[in-house]
């Protein structure tokens, strides 16, 4: 039997800066935390934090996730890029988009894309939803707004795009209702697994 991995992705957006960067394998993660920057050539990038650091090592196809999410930093980077919409920048404070949240559904194949803003409204928002609605696993599309200097990832309030306002998923027989603020195990297939042994 194929397992997919469920997933959370977070992208953080700022400025990248040219470091020397040991790679490193790791163990299947459900959630992530990716990174968007801007280069010094002023292209928009993806990739994780290095350990202890904000300096980003790029990558936007992760082989932890689900391939749904390359195709949704693509599409994201290039709404950014078509509408002139800037990162965050920690620094400064400054910039727009700060994270991009997907969340994917294990037994649902259900997928929420969620801009985390530092602002209240995302230039372009229709033109953002049709473009992630290309994308069949696509139920849901949110932007949250968080406006606080800290690392704090998501704010309070959220709104709705397109869509529902969750994806469901299961552990075990129960379905739940996940939303952009809402905790939920990392691996179900395996956490449904042990349950049943309990």
């Amino acid at each position: 039997m194929s397992v997919k991995r469920s997933f959370d992705t977070h992208i953080i957006i700022c400025l990248q800066k040219k470091v020397k960067i040991r790679k490193e394998n790791y163990n299947m993660a459900d959630k992530i935390i990716e990174n968007n920057q801007v280069s010094i050539t002023g292209k928009i990038v993806t990739g994780f934090y290095a350990g202890r650091t904000h300096n980003i090592i790029e990558n936007r196809d992760c082989a932890l996730g689900v391939a749904e999410n390359k195709e949704v930093l693509d599409r994201v980077i290039a709404h950014m890029e078509k509408f002139n919409i800037q990162p965050y920048d920690e620094n400064t404070g400054k910039g727009l988009v700060r994270h991009v949240l997907i969340r994917y559904g294990f037994f649902t194949d259900e997928m929420m894309v969620c801009l985390i803003i530092n602002g209240e409204k995302l230039p372009g928002e229709e033109a953002l939803v049709k473009s992630l609605c290309q994308i069949p696993e696509t139920v849901s599309v949110m932007v949250n707004v968080n406006k606080k200097r800290n690392n704090v990832i998501l704010g309070e309030k959220v709104r709705l795009l397109w869509g529902q306002p969750y994806i469901t998923d299961k552990i075990g027989e129960i379905s739940y209702q996940i939303s952009p603020l809402s905790f939920f195990q990392v691996n179900p297939y395996q956490t449904g697994r042990l349950y049943g042994k309990a």
